[in-house]
């Protein structure tokens, strides 16, 4: 996952990456318009250099298959990754499952099934340009718990290859990227094996990609010591230099707020800051570890289940906590 460090590096060193602030409150180092591309064929593009939620990678994607607008399904495979955003009632609105099942217009009756148009694109009309999935979808934004942020998907069909092209309006790097990066290269797996190919490329193009690095005082010192960290980082080249810069920042900046991660059982496994930064320095100082691969049972799309999903030789190093930011 070379090009995930590669990424991180980008944002915090590129001439036209800068401090932004946002809507939650929480500072960022931004860079609009990075690309990234993943080669399906060499492995499946599972983060190894820390432990990534498989589980929650697939339960997700199935959820989004079924057209749910409720997380309850998901709460009940203890899968958590939604509960943030989501009402009371467990109502989400007419997210991503919604739209890729079920895209209405004011002048439908009846939803569109996107997944269904792409699956028989991918069979039956493979040199076409127009397999598309959408879930930015304008009528339905202020319904939703959440506007898309990995928005639309572009795949197409080279030789016996399914190649998907996502584009993401705006990106948690350290939290959701890799989480992104899983679920669409997943979705590329189940395609091609649905329509009997076999996965190609996974290229990922971003708009907002942001670093969360802190709020108040501790996103103002990003903001007075920007470019002193670019160049910083543009010097680094062994793990040591990113270290010593990690140091920098835990001496030099405010005091971040930090939470507890804890288990089920009460029992605090780590903490997590809502300055990214340091975990991301201490992450790509990681060297990345061959990738796995996947096996996927052959069911329909509807049959498909967790249990159906084999991830063969999944190698990683430790976790690393970031604050959630909502």
């Amino acid at each position: 996952m070379e090009q995930y460090h590669q990424l991180i590096k980008s944002i915090l060193t590129n001439k036209y990456s800068g401090y932004k602030q946002n809507r939650t409150g929480i500072d960022t180092i931004s860079y609009f318009g990075p690309q990234t591309e993943y080669d399906l064929s060499e492995g499946f593009p599972l983060m190894t250099t820390k432990k990534l939620f498989f589980r929650g990678v697939v339960e997700e994607l199935l959820w989004f298959f079924r057209g749910e607008d409720n997380i309850k399904s998901l709460q009940e495979k203890d899968v958590h990754i939604w509960d943030e955003w989501a009402r009371e009632d467990g109502g989400v609105g007419p997210i991503y499952p919604v739209q890729w099942r079920k895209w209405k217009t004011p002048y439908e009756t009846e939803g569109t099934d996107q997944i269904a148009q792409v699956t028989d694109k991918l069979k039956n009309d493979p040199n076409s340009r127009r397999i598309i999935l959408s879930a930015w979808n304008i009528a339905d934004l202020k319904k939703m718990v959440l506007p898309p942020c990995h928005l639309i998907a572009q795949f197409n069909v080279m030789k016996e290859n399914v190649d998907c092209k996502l584009f993401q309006r705006s990106a948690d790097t350290a939290l959701g990227v890799s989480f992104n990066i899983a679920s669409y290269a997943l979705m590329t797996y189940i395609f091609a094996q649905q329509t009997g190919r076999k996965p190609g490329r996974l290229i990922h193009t971003f708009g907002d990609a942001h670093i969360y690095c802190g709020k108040g005082r501790r996103g103002s010192f990003y903001e007075k010591n920007i470019d002193k960290l670019k160049k910083m980082i543009s010097e680094a080249n062994k793990p040591e230099d990113y270290l010593e810069i990690k140091e920098w920042i835990e001496k030099m900046a405010p005091k971040d707020e930090y939470e507890d991660v804890r288990k089920k059982d009460g029992h605090i496994i780590g903490k997590a800051g809502y300055d990214h930064i340091p975990g991301l320095l201490k992450q790509i100082t990681r060297e990345p570890l061959p990738l796995p691969r996947i096996k996927i049972a052959e069911k329909t799309l509807e049959e498909l289940a967790y249990e159906d999903f084999t991830l063969i030789n999944y190698q990683y190093y430790p976790a690393i906590y970031f604050r959630i930011v909502e």
